[in-house]
């Protein structure tokens, strides 16, 4: 993965998203006077569409997931993760680089990173 620009300034915080048990933390890539309405607007379609991008990164999720783990990719997706963060990119563009990460509910809890570059997933990192 290319290295990050220096962002102009990065502002954090926490939702509530309906149907989570955890609030969801959000590092927004934005200027010292504050998130623009295309970022709300972007973390608005991540929210809508969030079974569309768990199966966008599932490739990734599944081969890191496994291999970390040891056991089989679950077959329902929020059987096994939870969201736990989103970094929001500069201008609420989704082909700057952006990442979502979630937490295993089984085993050691592992936390699974799924970097985002031109709009598409291209690296999963388990920390």
């Amino acid at each position: 993965m290319p290295p990050r620009k220096t962002p102009p300034g990065y502002w954090e915080g926490e939702m509530v998203v309906m149907n989570m048990t955890e609030n969801l933390k959000l590092k927004i890539i934005a200027p010292i006077s504050g998130p623009a309405a295309a970022q709300e607007g972007f973390l608005r379609m991540i929210v809508e569409n969030f079974d569309s991008l768990t199966k966008a990164v599932q490739p990734f999720l599944k081969a890191a997931f496994e291999d970390v783990t040891g056991q089989t990719y679950p077959e329902v997706f929020r059987n096994e993760f939870i969201w736990t963060h989103l970094s929001i990119p500069e201008e609420g563009e989704r082909t700057n680089q952006w990442d979502i990460s979630f937490t295993c509910k089984s085993g050691n809890q592992h936390l699974f990173t799924i970097y985002f570059d031109k709009g598409n997933p291209v690296q999963a990192i388990s920390q």
